[in-house]
């Protein structure tokens, strides 16, 4: 799976400065799918015709593994940001099978992507990019806070099975 979000302004509305990017490549993965997923960054990255930040949104990944990454992509001159997810948020979401603490990350990717870049590309870790991201970084998405995504063929909506059990209960919209 794969998403490109869009974004002008803060969640208050104030303007966000310039950031130093124009696309940020990023996933979430907590220690099972931790190097898929920098091999997901890395594939995007080697790729780019345009300079990206990779982003890493870890859920308890240890030291050990965050420095051997950080390596990986300094090797390579890839710029890269480690940051631990803030999972308190999603504490009433339902774990389990194929939904773990870090498939909630996704939904903090590009509140921290945003800092270092104006758009982000959400790449899952089973994900291996074999074109230019550059592609991707280009289609016109309109103006605000906006964001293009494949759909799930497996859970195509919340009220899906397997989707979010208490979507009701939650507030969202049965086919979100």
């Amino acid at each position: 799976m794969f998403a490109l979000h869009e974004t002008s302004t803060l969640r208050g509305g104030a303007p966000e400065p310039k950031p130093a990017f124009e696309l940020a490549v990023a996933a979430a993965a907590d220690s099972d799918y931790a190097w898929p997923a920098v091999l997901a960054l890395l594939s995007a990255a080697v790729h780019a015709s345009l300079p990206v930040m990779c982003v890493l949104l870890g859920d308890e990944l240890s030291p050990d593994f965050t420095s051997a990454a950080r390596s990986t992509f300094a090797e390579r001159s890839l710029p890269f940001q480690y940051a631990t997810l803030d999972i308190a948020e999603f504490g009433r979401l339902p774990t389990g099978s194929h939904l773990s603490r870090a498939a909630y990350g996704r939904l903090q990717v590009v509140d921290v992507a945003r800092r270092f870049a104006t758009r982000t590309l959400y790449v899952d870790a089973d994900v291996v990019v074999t074109g230019d991201v550059a592609e991707l970084a280009a289609i016109d998405l309109g103006v605000g806070n906006v964001a293009a995504a494949v759909r799930s063929r497996a859970v195509p909506t919340c009220g899906s099975p397997w989707g979010i059990p208490d979507w009701k209960e939650q507030g969202l919209d049965r086919d979100a």
